[in-house]
């Protein structure tokens, strides 16, 4: 889609193109949407055709959009085109994403990324969603209201550095959107959810779940907790991920 899309000033020339990742297929982690934006920035400074951000998401998602024959968000396109913590607001001119710089070690210290080994699969949860709240199905905009709400406040307790609150702003999250489908959890993640609770910790569901990646917040950054909530985890079957919070210049990505 995208080659289609600059096939006019790419014109015939030739040229080959490698990428790598060491994200899972269907993870949950906006693995696609990442790859997306880098190939468009890659071609377009190739071409000298240059776009906006809020141009370059709009692209980014139409493209996809187009692939799946499903309609996508925007969310995803934000962080890979600059480092730094995205705030993104939804109002009637669209998605403004707003960056901000935060405590590497903060993070660090308390997030652990894990994969069920179940690949996701986006467009049927999301679309099942959007289909109960343009019927108006109430308890789908009930919990969608909800979301919005934890969603700014979440945004809150990461500038405040509130970890406590964060961790029981996720608690609120997980319970919303496994009222908005049971599909966004499944056995796996379940069993995840279970043992970060029994570890003071809180899992978060990545992407439209039903599989791929659970984020998993430890709020009192203790390093033998985690080992020991990671050598569970390890021991379940899940796959613990070698990530972290990467810095630049003193800004998160």
């Amino acid at each position: 889609m995208v080659l289609e899309h600059y096939r006019t000033p790419i014109g015939n020339r030739g040229f080959s193109l490698e990428t790598a990742s060491e994200s899972p297929v269907g993870g949950g982690l906006g693995g696609s949407s990442s790859l997306c934006i880098s190939i468009l920035k890659a071609i377009g400074q190739w071409t000298k055709i240059s776009y906006g951000e809020t141009d370059l998401v709009r692209l980014a998602s139409h493209l996809e959009a187009r692939l799946l024959l499903k309609p996508t968000g925007t969310q995803d396109y934000f962080p890979p085109i600059e480092s730094g913590l995205c705030v993104i607001t939804y109002g009637a001119e669209g998605p403004v994403c707003r960056r901000e710089n935060l405590d590497p070690k903060f993070f660090k210290e308390r997030f652990t990324l894990v994969y069920t080994g179940r690949s996701h699969h986006s467009g049927i949860n999301n679309w099942q969603v959007i289909k109960d709240w343009l019927d108006g199905d109430a308890r789908t905009r009930a919990a969608m209201s909800d979301l919005a709400v934890i969603s700014k406040e979440v945004a809150q307790a990461v500038r405040e550095l509130d970890h406590k609150g964060i961790a029981k702003l996720f608690a609120q999250e997980f319970e919303a959107r496994v009222r908005l489908s049971s599909g966004f959890s499944s056995p796996e993640i379940e069993k995840i959810h279970a043992i970060a609770l029994k570890h003071q910790s809180v899992a978060k569901i990545c992407g439209a779940g039903g599989g791929g990646c659970v984020f998993i917040w430890s709020p009192e950054g203790d390093a033998a907790k985690r080992a020991q909530m990671v050598s569970e985890i390890d021991e379940s079957g899940c796959r613990v991920l070698p990530a972290q919070p990467y810095f630049e210049n003193g800004s998160g990505n």
